[in-house]
Parts: structure tokens; sequence; C-alpha cells
């Protein structure tokens, strides 16, 4: 069966459940919060965005 309709039931890329896994299983934290792993996810998750911004070709650095 050919199955076209990835709009709400796209699977998970295994790459990305492999990098996400310790986020979900041992440094869960809300980048918001002031607190050390509150601040380590924030740490987290401005590297993860920066590695998306450098993939993109509409990124460019100022």
């Amino acid at each position: 069966m050919i199955y076209l309709d990835y709009n709400a039931t796209t699977p998970t890329d295994p790459r990305v459940v492999k990098t996400m896994l310790p986020y979900f299983h041992d440094f869960f934290a809300n980048p918001s919060s002031i607190h050390g792993p509150g601040q380590e996810a924030r740490k987290a998750v401005e590297q993860a965005r920066e590695k998306l911004r450098s993939m993109s070709p509409l990124y460019k650095k100022k």
C-alpha cells in the first residue's frame, strides 16, 4: 500500500528519535525556568535551533 497522506501522521525519523531520547528521559526541564536544569534545557534548545538554521539555505549569518 502506498500511503500519501502525511499531513498529520508523518512518522518520526529514527535518527530524530535517537537524538531526542535523552531529553525525553533524562534531561527534561522547562527551558524558560531559571534553575540549572532549565538553563541546560534552554542551551539545548538554542543549539538545536542553530543547527536547523545552519542547514537552511535561507539562513545568513549576520
